[in-house]
């Protein structure tokens, strides 16, 4: 658990999303392939931050992005 400004960070690998890897925008084109190649999934980091009254749920490679934005006085927008 870290600290920015006296808002306890808490950050996390576990911050994740699946995506399906093979789509198509049928959905019966979808069934399809669902039954013949299975559910094929990758885990990507989450972009999004959960505030939560004083915490603050982040993964670790955007934590590391919004410390470089907060440290540089030049740059406090975030995600740009």
């Amino acid at each position: 658990m870290e600290y920015i400004n006296g808002i306890e960070v808490y950050v996390s690998d576990n911050h994740l999303y699946t995506k399906i890897i093979k789509r198509h925008k049928k959905k019966r084109i979808n069934k399809k392939w669902n039954k013949r190649y299975g559910i094929k999934t990758i885990e990507l980091p989450r972009k999004d931050i959960f505030v939560m009254d004083n915490k603050i749920i982040i993964h670790t490679k955007y934590f590391e992005k919004l410390k470089e934005k907060l440290n540089n006085p030049l740059r406090r927008v975030l995600w740009t």
